[in-house]
């Protein structure tokens, strides 16, 4: 039986063979490996060490590289990358590590072409009582991404999350989680949002005589810390949440937490006023696999953030659903529809859309070709003038061994 861990990690996610899809790119590495960690093996299989390697090329044509509402940036992107993946378990312990870096190169837009780097690795030991994990996920990127990074700026990303199980019995276990993210931009003039926050929970689960649904309790914490010091003050809140978690059915996976939590930021500089907010939180993943070649997921998270805008904290909500389904065994269709939507304290508020749809064809047992096409547009209510659309068409080969 899987078994699905409730990790703070970005959802949407999407499992792909090679990192190729008309999405700003590194999109569906970050969607597979945040799918690892939310779905987790409930009993740890042992085999020897187990290489990956894949290298190509993506052609990309973008319609609005800067997401601007006027004065439009279009632009062909020639995307040159290579990655590589390695596993290794014993019965009681499993290591992963897997890197995705890549260049890209603008025909005619100055100053525009970049590298990117990206790493996801993990540690875990599971005994009969105690289960221990380490999770790393780093990324230097400059691509838009969502409502919170919507501009072209280059930005190093880090996400730590450790876990901790303890199985007090059968029925009843103690789970400590929590996510540790820094960002820092890599350009001066945006500076001021470098923070560090974090997101920590204690969960209580109890399994139920259902299918094995465990029952879900969470009380933590959440806050934010600007490094800057012309920053915003620095926030921070409590959490609680009841849910469920489990196999609804063979094909059906499901974690479902909702309740409330607050926020409270410090003194604005100068002045005895700051920002205060009650409001729901709330995370939902839906996992099925009818069969070993056709999934789909669907995904939603509501809980309080960092801002980029100069405030001390927003309200994210994102919404996704995903999938891939395999006409034959060479050959597949793949979807994905993401929403996000910030609200900060200051009353900002943003919107951001993509939807895309491509094709995945094996042409030879470790060539693949894709193509695809992605449309994002963005909406900021009272501020029309950073409104955006943008369409992506893209056209691309990797050679997997």
């Amino acid at each position: 039986m899987r078994r699905l861990i409730s990790f703070v990690v970005p959802v949407c996610t999407l499992v792909l063979s090679a990192p190729l899809m008309a999405q700003d790119f590194g999109k569906t590495w970050i969607d597979r490996v945040t799918h690892e960690l939310i779905e987790d093996e409930a009993q740890l299989s042992a085999h020897p060490a187990e290489w990956k390697f894949t290298a190509g090329e993506l052609y990309s044509y973008d319609s609005n590289v800067f997401l601007t509402k006027d004065n439009r940036t279009n632009d062909s992107i020639f995307t040159t990358f290579a990655g590589g993946n390695v596993t290794f378990a014993q019965p009681n312990f499993d290591a992963e590590a897997d890197l995705l870096v890549n260049y890209n190169a603008f025909a005619s837009t100055n100053n525009a072409d970049a590298d990117e780097e990206r790493f996801f690795g993990r540690l875990r030991y599971q005994g009969t009582q105690v289960t221990l994990s380490l999770a790393e996920i780093f990324r230097r990127e400059s691509s838009p991404t969502d409502a919170t990074f919507t501009t072209r700026v280059s930005r190093f990303l880090s996400n730590t999350t450790p876990l901790i199980v303890f199985k007090a019995s059968e029925v009843l276990a103690f789970e400590f989680q929590s996510d540790l993210q820094y960002i820092n931009y890599l350009r001066q003039n945006y500076s001021i949002a470098d923070n560090f926050n974090s997101r920590t929970l204690l969960t209580l689960a109890y399994t139920t005589g259902w299918n094995n649904m465990d029952l879900l309790i969470q009380g933590g914490y959440w806050e934010v810390t600007y490094q800057d010091q012309f920053a915003p003050p620095d926030a921070g809140g409590f959490i609680g949440r009841l849910g469920v978690r489990g196999e609804v059915s063979p094909n059906l996976h499901v974690i479902a937490l909702a309740g409330i939590t607050n926020a409270d930021s410090n003194n604005y500089i100068g002045t005895n006023a700051n920002s205060q907010m009650t409001t729901m939180d709330a995370e939902i993943h839906l996992a099925y696999t009818p069969n070993e070649i056709t999934m789909w997921w669907a995904d939603y998270s509501r809980r309080f953030g960092f801002s980029a805008d100069g405030a001390p904290y927003q309200v994210v909500d994102s919404a996704g659903l995903s999938g891939q389904i395999g006409l034959r065994e060479d050959f597949k269709v793949t979807s994905r529809f993401e929403y996000n939507r910030v609200h900060d304290a200051l009353g900002l508020r943003r919107a951001y859309y993509s939807m895309g749809a491509g094709a995945e064809y094996k042409i030879l047992p470790h060539v693949v070709l894709d193509a695809g096409i992605t449309w994002r547009w963005g909406v900021t209510p009272g501020i029309h003038s950073a409104d955006f659309g943008d369409a992506i068409l893209s056209i691309g080969a990797a050679v997997l061994f």
